[in-house]
């Protein structure tokens, strides 16, 4: 069953039949009969070819590290487990249908464990841990192979006082006679034929893909994708054509391959060589070979397939791709396998997209003061955006606290402040002698020359509590001062991004389209604002900028609009790429830009443009004070 062609991609995959494709497989022969999963494997390496041909295989293996890394686990896992029987000695134990209601029927069979089983597996597990361990460049899985052999020969003519379950005892005698023959019928293509291939041939070409990218991972290489589905569409048509089974990557053997000191496509044929040899010559010695001494060697290739230092790593720095390497191992471990790794890249696929939107809804960009002088400042947006909104609600609270003064110093109660339309209606009546009536709970207060209000009793508090921006809660005492510490802080921070600077450069970088305009356009606002910013010119930055849509240019637009209404004259700089650059020509604001002289092919351009301007307006003015005089 096992073919291995040399043009494969990766140089330690073991192609053979699988667990992977066993259910699908057993399936088919149950319904269609044994003689047609030669012909499904020939139809599948036909549909493999097909990828190749097209290079799909690229949208086979969309899934990040932590969902290969839980894969790993699970399928470690599953061969770790399903040794449970072989390990404790445990026979004639019934069969069920999936993983999990298996290793519940191992367990309840526990009891039953037999002592000679579980000390030749444990001692056969240890030696080989030990031994690979002390001289990790030797084979030992040979070695203790062919070591359990001879016990077991021995063990099966009596030799020996123990008794050991062997390959012979759990699955009969194996067969030596090789037959290709292949007998096609033309009742063998039915409506379920394609179907069924492509089941196996999806289940094959993911399978040896991942197998592919553990064996990279455990070997720091790199395979060739597109050759590697070459080799496993050929080794699918030549197993059909000779009677055999659909085959893909074996990711136990590809394991023991790596952990053995494989180092090339050579240990692949090697292995199908000794295959054949084993089936042929020396399988009346390879069926002596004990169950635990399987188990033993299949338990050290599941332990030494999870490295780690790996989870380790995803633990301490990468929280979610450790989250996501627990469920991938757990869906694969209770679900199946290829069913699992199905859902998981299915789910990933959604995650992704999800997690693309929110990176792009973000909105890239930074923004920077540049002078003549060369020298730059980089501006926090989001910090001055806070600041701004910080002082802007002082200055409110201020102008507040200053009216209720005002109000306390003429005997005025703050709550009847708000009989009144405005406390602007007040100052004004009181200074221009305007005779003001308010009706109110039938009450008249009128002011002529001097302000007549009611002197009912009142109580104010001396402290007051308000929320801010942030959701904190701010005290302002009755004398608070314009010097206040706090309020000194803001303006500083604001005068550092104002004082002595010409160009502010807004640089986007990456996408500006429908999912990140409006956070762009916050930005803007925010910089546009001279409580922020006071520079006359300002350019918008569009080289690393290499996508654009409707949306963003509507945003651009906007972008422009925004600048100039505060007085800022508008230059862009950088619309080089293709997308960028073919979205803006045919757009008014732009050519409009272009025949102004205000587009750069970069922003330090635009800089030197701003200080000849900055220069010739200088001079203009030296002229006109020298002819003028003063």
């Amino acid at each position: 069953y096992q073919r291995r062609v040399h043009g494969g991609g990766s140089h330690y995959n073991i192609v053979g039949p699988t667990g992977s494709l066993s259910g699908l497989l057993n399936d088919y022969a149950n319904r269609m009969g044994t003689p047609y999963l030669s012909v499904i494997s020939f139809f599948s390496g036909i549909i493999i070819l097909l990828i190749w041909v097209f290079k799909l295989s690229r949208y086979f293996l969309l899934i990040p590290t932590g969902v290969v890394e839980g894969f790993t686990l699970g399928v470690a896992a599953i061969i770790a487990v399903n040794q449970m029987n072989s390990a404790l000695g445990l026979t004639n134990i019934p069969v069920q249908d999936s993983f999990m209601s298996n290793t519940l029927e191992s367990l309840y069979h526990i009891p039953e464990t037999n002592l000679t089983t579980i000390s030749f597996f444990l001692f056969h597990f240890i030696a080989l841990i030990l031994l690979i361990k002390r001289w990790p460049s030797i084979p030992w899985s040979i070695f203790i192979a062919w070591e359990g052999v001879a016990i077991g020969l021995l063990s099966n003519l009596g030799m020996i006082p123990i008794h050991l379950i062997t390959l012979k005892d759990r699955y009969g005698s194996i067969p030596v006679a090789i037959n290709i023959h292949v007998k096609l019928e033309k009742n063998m293509i039915s409506e379920s034929l394609i179907p069924s291939a492509f089941g196996c041939s999806f289940i094959a070409v993911i399978e040896s893909l991942i197998s592919a990218r553990i064996a990279d991972r455990m070997t720091r290489t790199h395979h060739n994708q597109e050759r590697e589905i070459l080799g496993l569409g050929l080794a699918n048509v030549a197993s059909g054509l000779v009677g055999g089974i659909p085959c893909t990557a074996a990711l136990a053997r590809t394991a023991l391959n790596v952990k053995s000191g494989a180092t090339s496509r050579i240990s692949a044929i090697i292995c199908s060589m000794c295959i054949l040899i084993l089936g042929t010559a020396a399988a009346p010695l390879f069926q002596y070979l004990p169950m635990p001494t399987i188990a033993a060697l299949l338990v050290t290739v599941a332990l030494r397939m999870v490295e780690t230092e790996k989870f380790i790593h995803l633990y301490h720095y990468d929280r979610t791709g450790f989250l996501v390497c627990l469920v991938s191992a757990g869906v694969c471990i209770i679900v199946d396998t290829v069913a699992g790794l199905l859902v998981l890249q299915l789910v990933m696929f959604h995650l992704r997209i999800l997690i693309f939107a929110d990176h792009t809804s973000r909105g890239y960009s930074d923004a920077l003061i540049r002078s003549t002088r060369s020298v730059a400042k980089r501006l926090q947006v989001d910090k001055l955006a806070k600041k701004l909104e910080k002082k802007q609600y002082i200055m409110q609270i201020k102008e507040r606290s200053n009216r209720m003064r005002s109000l306390r110093k003429l005997s005025i109660n703050p709550e009847s402040a708000s009989l009144f339309t405005s406390l602007d209606l007040i100052n004004s009546s009181h200074k221009d002698n305007k005779e003001v009536d308010i009706d109110d709970n039938e009450r008249t207060y009128s002011t002529a020359g001097d302000l007549v209000l009611p002197s009912t009793p009142f109580q104010t508090s001396k402290v007051s509590y308000t929320k801010s921006p942030d959701g904190g809660d701010y005290k302002f005492p009755d004398d608070y001062h314009q010097d206040d510490e706090e309020q000194v802080t803001i303006e500083k921070d604001m005068n550092e991004c104002t004082s002595n600077n010409q160009l502010l450069v807004y640089r986007i970088s990456g996408q500006l389209n429908f999912m990140n305009a409006k956070n762009h356009l916050e930005k803007v606002r925010v910089l546009a604002d001279p409580e922020i910013v006071e520079t006359k010119y300002v350019c918008i930055a569009l080289r690393h900028l290499y996508y654009i849509d409707f949306d963003g240019v509507d945003a651009l637009h906007q972008f422009i609009d925004i600048f100039t209404s505060f007085g800022k004259t508008v230059f862009i700089s950088g619309a080089i790429h293709g997308n960028v650059k073919k979205m803006l020509k045919n757009h008014d604001f732009y050519r409009e830009r272009v025949t102004k002289g205000h587009v750069f092919e970069n922003y330090k351009f635009a800089m030197e443009y701003c200080s000849q301007i900055t220069e010739q307006s200088h001079h203009d003015w030296t002229i006109n004070m020298h002819i003028h005089g003063d």
